[in-house]
């Protein structure tokens, strides 16, 4: 018996099928590494918290400084309470990491953390500049209201610090305040533009928790967000 051979106009369309099925499979199959990276990245943030506490429960109540102490809370929390503590985002692309990238060119710094510390939650908030921080657990009411670890900007000098500085993100426009948070904290981590309020990153709370949030839903005004408990108690 005679096989029968595929013409031209089938293996177009059998070509041209698997062509479509890949257009479909790529795109769902890169949004779930994405998904995935987040997850990872929220497990960081939740540890992050959960040393940050311990912290607190030996240090009656007072929350962890930032870089600008003796000592870094990087160092603080990795040595003291959890020397498996992933410090570097799965999600995060900065060239800076000490760890084969480059200084940041305008500071002559590396990276060493993807991860930073709200300076309205720290002890040494005032000496940067605000007005006023919480330096214990007991002075702010709601702790699950309040974001403490923010994701950092992947690239510029906020890359390689520490914290941020969430008083310097007001402006009277709200559109305009997601292009100033932008320096300092990536709010798209997880998806979205660059500077946009619909962009969601990863946020650390002070209760302990972690979240895949929008950066409206964290920062609307100088007045409603969830950094600056004065705007809460």
């Amino acid at each position: 018996m005679r096989s029968r051979a595929f013409t031209l106009i089938e293996l177009l369309v059998v070509v041209s099928v698997i062509a479509v099925l890949v257009g479909i499979l790529i795109p769902a199959l890169t949004e779930s590494r994405s998904k995935a990276r987040s997850t990872r990245c929220l497990v960081n943030l939740r540890s992050l918290e959960t040393a940050h506490w311990n912290y607190m429960t030996d240090q009656q109540g007072w929350l962890i400084p930032s870089t600008h102490s003796s000592k870094s809370w990087i160092d603080i929390l990795r040595d003291s309470y959890d020397p498996a503590l992933l410090l570097r985002s799965p999600q995060d692309t900065s060239p800076y990491f000490s760890d084969g990238g480059t200084p940041e060119p305008n500071s002559g710094l590396y990276r060493y953390t993807s991860y930073g510390i709200n300076l309205y939650l720290s002890p040494d908030g005032t000496s940067h500049g605000l007005p006023k921080a919480y330096g214990k657990l007991d002075q702010v009411k709601q702790p699950s209201h309040w974001v403490h670890f923010v994701i950092t900007a992947f690239l510029g000098d906020g890359a390689v610090r520490d914290h941020v500085h969430p008083n310097l993100w007001w402006h009277p426009n709200p559109s305009v305040i997601p292009s100033r948070a932008k320096n300092e904290v990536q709010i798209n981590a997880y998806g979205g533009p660059t500077a946009n309020g619909q962009s969601k990153a990863g946020y650390g709370f002070l209760d302990g928790h972690a979240e895949n949030r929008a950066f409206s839903g964290v920062y609307d005004s100088g007045t409603q967000n969830s950094f600056d408990p004065s705007t809460g108690q």
